[in-house]
């Protein structure tokens, strides 16, 4: 009779502990694929012109491990012209000078890995680095690509809280876009993103 009670409790306590830790990682598993927006603002230059504007998207980050996250990412910018330079960047074979649009709108598809130093579960900060696929929406300007690869890197930190994790992240971009004989366009990123626990 001993025996058979203390079987008993032996199964109870085992299906208690296997039923926790499967609501456990299933939580875990559900909150890594909530997907996260954000929003910010961008500075940029071109070898012909100071840019200023705006950046929109949405990522899906995952965990790979507790200090590794991939988020891949869709972002929407706009820019707008605000300063240009006064002297020519011929763009080869014909010498025509680099022209850019007034404003400008480009989508990219964004592969970035996310490493957190610090295991904290409310404040983790973190360094990231990756690669984007750009592709403006606009009439090709003289010597500039439509299409483009552009590697990024960046830092920011994430803030846990009872309604979901904010971020504030800054993100700095290679811009080589243009003609071989001109050199590359750097543009920089902060904004703040939003995750739904």
């Amino acid at each position: 009779m001993f025996r058979t009670r203390t079987a008993s409790r032996l199964t109870v306590g085992c299906l208690m502990s296997v039923g926790y830790a499967s609501v456990g990682s299933a939580g875990v598993e559900a909150q890594g694929r909530m997907p996260a927006a954000h929003f910010g603002l961008v500075v940029q230059e071109t070898p012909h012109t100071s840019e200023l504007g705006w950046v929109v998207g949405v990522s899906l980050p995952m965990a790979l491990s507790r200090r590794i996250t991939f988020s891949p990412s869709v972002d929407l910018l706009g820019t707008h012209v605000y300063g240009t330079l006064l002297t020519c960047a011929p763009v080869a074979p014909t010498n025509q000078c680099l022209t850019r649009p007034d404003g400008e709108t480009v989508a990219y598809l964004n592969a970035v890995v996310r490493i957190h130093p610090l295991l904290s579960t409310r404040i983790r900060p973190f360094v990231e680095g990756g690669v984007a696929l750009g592709q403006s929406f606009n009439t090709s300007a003289v010597g500039a690509r439509p299409s483009f690869l552009a590697p990024q890197a960046g830092a920011g930190v994430v803030f846990q809280t009872a309604v979901g994790s904010w971020s504030i992240n800054g993100r700095w971009r290679r811009l080589d876009r243009w003609s071989p004989t001109i050199d590359a366009g750097a543009q920089v990123m902060l904004f703040v993103g939003y995750r739904p626990n």
